[in-house]
C-alpha cells in the first residue's frame, strides 16, 4: 500500500505505528526508513534502536536521532517526538511514559548546559547528558 492509504486507515484505526530502526541501516548498509516521506503522509514514526549483535550492535538512541535527523531527513523535534511519545504509544506504554508531565514514570535525562535541545542529535560524540533519571531517581 502506499503512504497516503496507509495514513488514511492509520486516522480511522488503533493499529500499529511504524517503526525505524536506522541502526540496522548503518551497519547493514541498506536504505535508511523513508522518514520524511511517512511523516509528510500523516502518519506517526517511532525510532529503536533494535540493539542485537548480528544487525545493529549499538543501543545508542541518540545515535540513533542523530541518524534519524541526517540520514532520514526528520527535523530534530520530529525524532525526538520518534524517540519518547511515538515510541512510548508503539509498545503500548504511553499512559506511563513518553511525555514529561504529572503522573508519568519520570524517565530523563538533565542535560549539561547547552544553547539549544537541537544539539543533541548533532553533537554525538560529545558527552551532553549530566544525569539520568529512572522513576525520578
Amino acid at each position: 500500500a502506499d503512504l497516503k492509504s496507509l495514513s488514511q486507515a492509520w486516522a480511522h484505526s488503533d493499529g500499529p505505528m511504524p517503526v525505524a530502526l536506522p541502526h540496522c541501516s548503518l551497519f547493514l548498509n541498506i536504505p535508511y526508513t523513508p522518514g520524511r516521506q511517512i511523516i509528510d503522509a500523516g502518519l506517526p514514526l517511532a525510532i529503536a534502536s533494535d540493539c542485537n549483535p548480528g544487525s545493529a550492535p549499538s543501543s545508542d538512541l541518540r545515535m540513533a536521532w542523530s541518524l534519524a535527523t541526517h540520514q532520514m531527513k526528520l527535523r530534530v523535534d520530529e525524532g525526538l517526538a520518534a524517540l519518547t511519545a511515538n515510541a512510548a504509544y508503539a509498545v503500548g506504554a504511553e499512559a506511563r511514559m513518553g511525555r514529561i508531565q504529572p503522573g508519568m514514570d519520570a524517565h530523563v535525562i538533565l542535560t549539561k548546559p547547552m544553547a539549544d535541545y537541537a544539539e543533541l542529535p548533532y553533537f554525538t560524540s560529545e558527552q551532553r547528558i549530566a544525569q539520568t533519571l529512572i522513576y525520578g531517581q
